[in-house]
This record gives structure tokens, sequence and C-alpha cells, in this order.
């Protein structure tokens, strides 16, 4: 616009200089013209820009209730948000909390399953042990009619000698005062004295005859119930009446295996005694397979008939060789080997087995317990796959905290049970209580 203004001043002192009037007015007239067409041009343009401007205002307009209701929607995702954010943490948890009870769950899964298949194998094998203890019941159930009727026939004939012996003896006494009677009357009846004399001596000897037979009946009796006494003490040994047997650390086959195992106590140092301990659990863990007892019989007197105990405990070297036992037999090899380690290196460190009793479920469990210098103990438990540490390295612990450590660890299965018994190879104790037991290994 300024230059189009600029050019017709130009154009008019141009044309006042070269034209005057003519040139003025021509220019004039076109100014005029091109000044309304511009006119006429802007007003189009004013009146599009209008239009423009109320259509900008309007989306303005708009906008802004779109922005109040963006901005009243973002407070509120705000809110949800933070609510969300606090949600998130809390099921974050949740899910930590899950994945830890997962981890429990699938380590107990894996616990029972391990112990379905060793119960599996353990029935297999249990029901083989019943088949061959019926047979051998069946066996011993006959002989044990055939010593019963021998020896109610023994029974019998005694009673029957008794009675001769009864009579005889009071016939022997009628004859001796008869004897005296007719020894008395002699001078007057000589020949009837001899022939009495005769019939005396010849009772006499009858008499004797019977007594020998007798006494020789009476010794046979006393050699059966004897031989009886001493079958019975080597049956109801397997029940773990004279427990201290079956330690056996002088045994050539546990010598031996102590040997293979660890090589020896070399160094004297604890140590390398700590690295031998946990080599003797692990092997008799890897080794020895968990096997219940099968019915045993307990025999009490021959006019009781025996009853049946699921106990038949095995020596070591038996354990050994049939690679199974249950719970006190892995306990009482463990123990054997031990205190084989600690005797051949000329050290008398003790070792014991203990047992614990739970009267709510009757039944026990045997583990081996070495106890160390400063009131404190190691308890190695291969049938229950614990031992003092676990699951770290072997360690000792204080004497009351391992106990209850340990009881703790069979409390689901052996609820309120008490420390019963101790035996090593020179010792068998037993405790009313646990805290008995705790009393004397801390005075011992």
């Amino acid at each position: 616009m300024k230059k189009l203004i600029i050019f017709l001043i130009l154009s008019l002192i141009v044309g006042f200089t070269i034209g005057y009037g003519l040139s003025y007015a021509l220019i004039y007239s076109s100014l005029i013209s091109t000044l309304k067409e511009q006119n006429e041009q802007l007003k189009k343009k004013l009146a599009l820009i209008d239009i423009v401007v109320s259509n900008l205002s309007n989306q303005l307009s708009s906008l802004e209730a779109k922005y109040d209701k963006l901005k009243a929607n973002h407070s509120k995702m705000l809110e949800e948000n933070a609510f969300l954010d606090e949600e998130l943490s809390r099921l974050m948890n949740y899910k930590e909390e899950l994945e830890q009870q997962a981890l429990a769950l699938q380590f107990k899964y894996n616990q029972l399953l391990v112990d379905y298949l060793a119960l599996k194998t353990e029935n297999d094998v249990l029901r083989q042990n019943i088949s061959d203890l019926n047979l051998k019941i069946l066996h011993l159930s006959s002989e044990k009619e055939n010593l019963e009727k021998l020896i109610n026939d023994l029974l019998l004939e005694k009673e029957q000698l008794m009675e001769e012996y009864s009579a005889l003896n009071s016939s022997y006494y009628d004859l001796l005062a008869d004897y005296n009677f007719l020894l008395e009357a002699l001078e007057n009846q000589s020949g009837m004295a001899e022939e009495w004399r005769k019939k005396y001596v010849q009772l006499n000897s009858s008499y004797y005859e019977l007594l020998e037979k007798h006494n020789s009946l009476l010794n046979n009796f006393n050699s059966m119930v004897k031989n009886f006494t001493a079958i019975k003490n080597v049956i109801n040994l397997r029940q773990g009446l004279n427990a201290s047997l079956f330690i056996t650390p002088f045994d050539p086959i546990v010598s031996s295996l102590v040997v293979d195992i660890t090589g020896g106590w070399q160094t004297r140092e604890w140590s390398e005694a700590w690295r031998d301990l946990r080599k003797m659990y692990d092997w008799v863990t890897e080794n020895i397979e968990y096997n219940h007892d099968a019915p045993y019989p307990r025999i009490f007197s021959l006019s009781q008939p025996p009853i049946f105990l699921n106990e038949n405990w095995l020596f070591p070297n038996e354990t050994i060789n049939y690679k199974f036992g249950d719970c006190e037999d892995q306990a009482v090899l463990l123990t054997s080997l031990i205190r084989s380690y600690f005797l051949k290196a000329d050290s008398d460190i003790a070792c014991y087995v203990i047992t614990i009793y739970s009267e709510k479920v009757r039944s026990g469990h045997a583990a081996t317990l070495i106890p160390v210098e400063g009131e404190e103990i190691t308890i190695l438990d291969p049938a229950g796959h614990y031992y003092t540490g676990f699951p770290g390295e072997l360690i000792s612990k204080p004497i009351s905290e391992e106990i209850e450590n340990w009881l703790n660890y069979w409390s689901s299965s052996l609820p309120e049970a008490y420390i019963n018994r101790a035996f090593s190879d020179y010792i068998d104790l037993s405790f009313s209580s646990t805290q008995e037991f705790i009393n004397w290994l801390i005075s011992s």
C-alpha cells in the first residue's frame, strides 16, 4: 500500500512537471479506480477474516471446554494413578509372598515325592520281608509246638516219677519202720527177718534206681530250660534289650570301612575330624537305604506265648552287608564308625546313640550324638537327613539349644517327644525326661 501511494505521489509530481492537467487527471482517475478495487478486496478479506475469527472464537470456546474437561479428567486420572501405584505396590508384595509360598510348596512337594518313592521302595521290601518272616514264623511256631509238646511230656513224666518217688519214699519209710520192728524180733524169728531183709534190699535198690531216673530227667529238664533261656536271650537281643552289644568299634568290617571312608585321623586336628565326621555321615545316608523293621518275636517264658514287635535291631556289619536299616540301625552303624575312628587314633572321645519317644503317637527315633568341649554337642541323624548346622557345614552348638532344634525338627511327626535313652559300647542309660538327660550330659 505504501509503495502504491509513493508511486502516485511521484506520478503526480512527474505529471505536473511534464504534462500538467491531462496527465494528472488520468493518473488520478486510475488511482481512484485502483483504490476502489483494493477497498472492495479489503472488505471481502475483512469479511472472510470476521468469519475466520468467529470460527476460531467458537473453536476456542470448544477447546476451553474440552481443556476444562481434560483438566478434570487429568486430576481424576492422577488420583486413580496414585491409587493404582499403591495397589500395584501391594500386588507386587503379594506376588513376592506368593512366589515364596510357591517355592516352599515346591520344596515340600519335592520332599514328599522323595519320601513317597522311598516309602514305595520300603513297602516293596517290607512285603518281601513279611513274606519271608511268615515262613520263619511258621517254622518257629512248628519248633515251638514241638518244644512245648516235649516239655509237657517231660513235665508229665516228671510228675509221674515224683508220684512214684513219693510212693516209694513212703514205702521206704514204712519198710524201714517194719525193718526196725522185725529187727527187734530177730532173736525169735531169724528166718523171717532174713526174708524181710532181702525184700528191703530189693525195694531199696528199686528206690535208688527210680531216684537216679528222676535226677536224670530233672537234669534234662534243667538243661532244656537253660537252652530255652539262651535261645530266648538271642532272640530278644534283637529288641535292643542289651543295646551296648550293638556298638562294635572293634569289628574288622567296621574298622576297614572307616579307613576306606576317611583314611583315619592323620593330623589329630579337629578341622580334619569335622570333615571326616561329615564323610561318614554322608556314606551312611548315601549307601544305607531306610527300611522299616518287620514284626519280630519277643519271648518271655515257656508258659507264655511270644509277642511280635516292629523291632529287629541289626549289628553294624549286618547293616553294611544288607545296605538297609531303620533309624536305630543307621545310628548304631554311624556311632560304631565314629567310635572306631577315634579309638584308632588313641582318642577316647565319647559318642552315643540317643533315642526319643513320643507317648502321643507311641513311636520314637534314634540318632548319633557327640559331646564337644565347652558344653556343646553335635547331632548326626542319617535316617532323618539332619545334622547340626544343616544345611551348611557340620558344626557344634550349645547342648540345650541343639537338642531343642532337633526335637523341633521332629515335632510334627513325634509331638512332645523326649530323650529317653543314651547308649554306646560302654554305657546304656534310661531317662524320664530330656532335662534329666541334659543334666547327665553336662555332669559326665
